[in-house]
């Protein structure tokens, strides 16, 4: 018995303190306006709707300049003995060297380059 009076006891605090708290708040009643149209949520006129996205293999597409540029360096003698896959690569690489170098001399320090997927300037 006197286990739970001493239990009870050291609790009392505790407790008092959660009547105390609940006793001096009150309660909030939100209000909810279920009333909402769809015009109220979506404002269309923000943005611009003539925008559309680009299919995946347009993105990544080489125009007529870009295709002959990459064939003549794919099929040169600096890339003879390379596999595709390694002529792919070292072309990609030069370039993408070069791109960031251009970008680097022409932007104020501290800024980061655009990819050249981004920037879209194949060959440089």
């Amino acid at each position: 018995m006197h286990k739970v009076l001493a239990i009870l006891y050291s609790c009392l605090p505790l407790i008092a303190t959660v009547v105390m708290l609940s006793a001096c708040g009150s309660p909030t009643r939100l209000k909810h306006n279920n009333n909402i149209a769809a015009k109220d949520i979506f404002q269309d006129h923000l943005f611009d709707t003539s925008f559309t996205i680009q299919p995946l293999d347009q993105v990544f597409a080489l125009t007529p300049e870009q295709e002959a540029h990459f064939k003549s360096k794919f099929h040169s003698n600096e890339y003879r003995d390379l596999s595709d896959s390694q002529r792919v690569f070292e072309y990609l690489k030069n370039h993408l060297e070069h791109f960031i170098s251009t970008q680097r001399r022409s932007q104020p320090q501290n800024h980061c380059p655009k990819t050249p997927v981004t920037a879209c300037h194949w060959p440089c």
